[in-house]
């Protein structure tokens, strides 16, 4: 079981690395609009690997009996 403590660091965790996910997804976007498709191709591929973070830590919580929370974005 995972305590209440490291669950509520991970869920804090995980809206970082959705944030990180959005702000990558933004640039690709501008990039693409811009003529960029190089730079939209390497944030493309950050913004799924942060977004593969999130999913890593939301899978160890709710697997050791605690709840991964999507809080909000700022």
């Amino acid at each position: 079981m995972i305590s209440k403590k490291v669950e509520d660091a991970i869920n804090l965790q995980i809206r970082e690395e959705e944030d990180s996910s959005r702000i990558y997804l933004a640039m690709a976007s501008w990039c693409d609009a811009n003529g960029f498709p190089g730079a939209a191709s390497f944030f493309y591929r950050q913004t799924l690997e942060e977004r593969f973070h999130a999913l890593k830590f939301i899978q160890y919580v709710n697997e050791r009996g605690g709840h991964a929370v999507l809080k909000t974005l700022p």
